[in-house]
């Protein structure tokens, strides 16, 4: 169900790893952070990163290890302590997700 609380677009650019996180609505609540992870097919999902507090677009370059595990991987993010999940896997709410797709 969505509720449209944080709204966001992504790009990813293969060539060179970047990928581009848009906030069109919505931001982390007070004291926590939108973490942004990956999950390819069946695997534990990988963070990318804590998306930025005061930035609406945020320039991630994903590891090469990742990279080619993007395309028809999910994109989520989720509610977490502030600096982060503190277990390496999402413990907070998932408040967004979609899958990677071509153009």
């Amino acid at each position: 169900e969505q509720d449209n609380r944080l709204v966001v677009v992504a790009g990813y650019v293969e060539d060179s790893g970047q990928l581009f996180v848009e906030r069109q609505i919505g931001a982390s609540s007070q004291g926590r952070s939108l973490e942004l992870w990956v999950i390819a097919g069946d695997a534990a999902p990988v963070s990318l990163g804590i998306l930025a507090i005061d930035e609406t677009i945020d320039e991630i370059i994903v590891p090469e290890n990742l990279r080619d595990q993007m395309v028809g991987a999910t994109l989520a993010i989720s509610d977490e302590p502030f600096g982060g999940s503190p277990t390496g896997a999402p413990t907070g709410a998932v408040l967004a997700a979609g899958e990677i797709t071509t153009l």
